[in-house]
């Protein structure tokens, strides 16, 4: 979100998700798909493209901005809006 609102070119995509690692794998299982040692992450490998999948970090993506240590990985969009953490 961060590259495309500073109009940079998008290299990588990273998702979060309210599925759980095992529905991720299900959804991608015709693709290549790694697990990184952290055992929160995949790495789908989809037309050369690398897009790491993360199941949200609490039950909601308000809730996993929240959770996020960086202002500027608290960004997230839907496809309809910029989601933004309340950072107060």
């Amino acid at each position: 979100v961060r590259d495309a609102i500073m109009g940079y070119d998008i290299s990588d995509y990273d998702i979060t998700t309210n599925a759980s690692l095992d529905e991720i794998k299900l959804v991608f299982s015709s693709d290549k798909v790694k697990e990184y040692s952290n055992k929160i992450t995949l790495c789908i490998i989809k037309n050369h493209e690398h897009i790491e999948v993360t199941p949200f970090k609490g039950k909601t993506i308000v809730e996993d901005l929240s959770n996020r240590d960086f202002t500027i990985n608290s960004i997230a969009y839907d496809l309809k809006e910029i989601i933004e953490k309340n950072n107060k």
